[in-house]
């Protein structure tokens, strides 16, 4: 007897899918740099970018240099670098800077596919320093 073809399963061989990482943000003030940092986890994609939207738009409101932490996020879709890339373009265009913490390589993989590694300004940092560690290594 042969089994069913099944298209789309909730289970795999090893046990049930499990679901992604929520998406989440939080902004640090950093008042003595006039800087902020906003952390980012999950997945960033169509449905949470309004999320980092909101973010960003906060922090830079509110500080000159913004540092946004993509080492949290578990994967990023063109929805997602195409915020990112707003926010940094319009940040310098205002006279201000947005700098991004290197991310996971499926994450920094997704610039290089757009074509936007040029629009925005990267730093890499080891996992246990802290976001605003950005600002002193670039």
């Amino acid at each position: 007897m042969t089994q069913p073809f099944t298209l789309f399963s909730d289970a795999t061989a090893s046990g049930p899918r499990s679901l992604p990482p929520p998406f989440s943000c939080s902004i640090a003030s950093h008042a003595a740099s006039n800087a902020a940092t906003v952390q980012v986890e999950g997945d960033l994609d169509l449905a949470t970018t309004p999320q980092l939207m909101e973010a960003l738009w906060d922090a830079q409101r509110s500080a000159h240099v913004v540092v946004l932490d993509l080492r949290g996020l578990t994967c990023v879709d063109t929805a997602g670098v195409r915020v990112i890339v707003d926010a940094s373009l319009s940040a310098r265009h205002a006279g201000r800077r947005l700098l991004l913490v290197r991310g996971r390589e499926n994450v920094q993989r997704m610039f290089g596919l757009t074509g936007t590694e040029a629009d925005v300004e990267v730093s890499e940092l080891s996992p246990d320093e802290p976001p605003i560690q950005a600002l002193l290594a670039s």
